[in-house]
């Protein structure tokens, strides 16, 4: 108690036992806090020394960061990025990869796993136009570059951020994407292939549709997938004598019911 007086800790057993015991059990030196101390950060509170000692915080880890220029600007941001595993020579390479970064920027990439490779790479393929929070983004979606150089070539160069974000969580895959294309849905955006993939619309559903309905625009084509119109639709209709290949009118009918009532 006495050293720890000493380092600048005036505790005593009357008003600040679990301090103490808390201090004892994580092993907390008088010379560690000493050392802490010294720091450009200044003194730390007891609590900061016990969550520092607890994530194994040195002085010489705290004089890493400050000589790496991800100087942390309090005991809490030391934790936090030595909780998250970073290190001086992360914090080189990714503002290498990517540019200027700040501190918390470092720690959400570490925490999503990113890394200077897969930053390098997703900076390249949008001509260095990406944000940190969009790299976040792409990274938690599962975007690998991979994965936006085969949409691009889908898509074309123009494919935003957000439209391949958009893209990914919703399951369309570059494969997807191409097949929709061969079965006669060549002029579809981003947005309405997002849709038509959300009501599970196949290429081979889609082929089927524009074979019977080539005129068809792809709102009609949303709808028909919303509805399932099928080749049953289609026979019990003619059989009832609606022989119109208007898909508007088509849909309304299967809309009022109107067949399932006679059958």
């Amino acid at each position: 108690m006495q050293g720890m007086k000493d380092a600048g800790y005036p505790l005593d057993l009357d008003n600040n036992f679990n301090e103490l015991v808390a201090l004892k059990s994580m092993g907390i030196t008088p010379e560690y806090a000493k050392s802490m101390g010294s720091t450009s950060l200044g003194k730390p509170s007891v609590h900061d020394l016990i969550s520092l000692k607890s994530m194994g915080v040195t002085p010489d880890y705290l004089a890493s960061l400050n000589q790496g220029n991800i100087a942390p600007k309090s005991f809490h941001e030391v934790i936090t990025e030595k909780s998250m595993g970073i290190t001086p020579d992360y914090a080189v390479n990714m503002r290498k990869a990517f540019g200027d970064l700040d501190v918390h920027d470092l720690v959400t990439m570490k925490s999503m796993g990113v890394t200077p490779e897969y930053a390098t790479d997703m900076k390249k393929g949008f001509n260095e136009n990406l944000s940190a929070h969009e790299l976040v983004t792409t990274k938690s979606m599962g975007v690998t570059p991979e994965y936006a150089t085969e949409m691009k070539k889908a898509f074309g160069e123009n494919l935003t951020v957000h439209e391949l974000v958009a893209t990914k969580s919703m399951g369309v895959t570059p494969e997807y994407a191409v097949q929709m294309k061969q079965a006669g849905l060549g002029n579809l955006t981003v947005h309405e292939l997002i849709a038509m993939k959300s009501q599970g619309m196949t290429p081979e559903y889609a082929g089927w549709l524009k074979q019977h309905f080539p005129n068809a625009t792809p709102e009609q084509l949303h709808r028909a997938a919303v509805f399932h119109l099928d080749d049953k639709f289609l026979a019990d209709a003619r059989a009832h004598g609606f022989t119109d290949s208007n898909l508007d009118k088509l849909l309304r009918l299967k809309m009022s019911g109107l067949l399932s009532d006679n059958n």
